[in-house]
């Protein structure tokens, strides 16, 4: 029986995908994997069937991944060259070991040229990189995770403003376990390939109406300003963020 392969269950997305495709698919079928062995004795006793990887080991890769059905790729923590050297080599073993499918974790509006984020860079290379490989995909493309902005709202709670250069864009707003649960959809789902979906909140809301909603819930009173790219900048620069990385 060829495996379903649920990576980085150790993380909060993976583990939260795993606890939710354990409701749609047989856990025969499921192979749950995190890079030390530790994490993943809640699942082994459970009777789940689980192993460990490590991405800069591509012939542990291949090897965990051999003949797969499916294999969840969850977008790594980190930006830039770093990151897409790591998707390349974990996208390069699903080739090798023959995997069925793909399902990646990228982000709203991808492959949109007049995207201006650096966060997208590394999304639509990857997006790109499968579909010039044999593997058949799914992109799951996330919008911002709502849980982001909550806790963003409730730090600015003492200052009483939140501030950012978002204006007056607006986002469709996500829960992070929204997005993990259409992740499980899409393992579980034998008819879907090569497609791309855009998984986002049913509102478009701007970042004053989204503090708005914080208000209405909390009898808060903050306010919200937009500030200009190098204000945004400034912002950061007080919080130690480095303005460029290499991963």
């Amino acid at each position: 029986m060829k495996k379903i392969i649920v990576t980085g269950v150790d993380g909060n997305f993976g583990g939260t995908v795993a606890r939710f495709i354990l409701n749609l698919v047989p856990k025969e079928r499921l192979l749950f994997t995190a890079p030390r062995k530790e994490s993943l004795s809640t699942f082994e006793e459970q009777g789940i069937a689980t192993d460990v990887v490590n991405f800069s080991d591509p012939e542990n890769v291949v090897s965990v991944f051999k003949n797969a059905d499916k294999v969840l790729l969850i977008s790594m923590p980190f930006v830039g060259e770093k990151r897409r050297a790591a998707h390349k080599n974990v996208i390069d073993a699903c080739v090798k070991a023959n995997v069925g499918q793909v399902v990646y974790t990228s982000l709203v509006n991808a492959s949109d040229p007049t995207n201006p984020s650096l966060e997208k860079v590394d999304h639509a290379w990857t997006e790109s990189y499968v579909e010039n490989t044999s593997l058949d995909y799914i992109f799951l493309r996330n919008s911002q995770y709502a849980e982001a902005m909550i806790t963003n709202y409730f730090a600015m709670q003492d200052a009483g403003v939140v501030a950012n250069n978002q204006s007056d864009g607006k986002m469709a707003y996500i829960s992070r376990q929204d997005c993990a649960l259409a992740a499980a959809f899409a393992l579980a789902n034998p008819y879907l390939h090569r497609e791309i979906l855009n998984i986002n909140g049913p509102e478009l809301l701007t970042m004053a109406q989204f503090v708005e909603i914080g208000n209405q819930v909390t009898g808060n009173s903050i306010k919200y300003q937009s500030v200009t790219d190098e204000e945004d900048y400034k912002i950061f620069d007080q919080m130690e963020v480095p303005r460029t990385t290499d991963g």
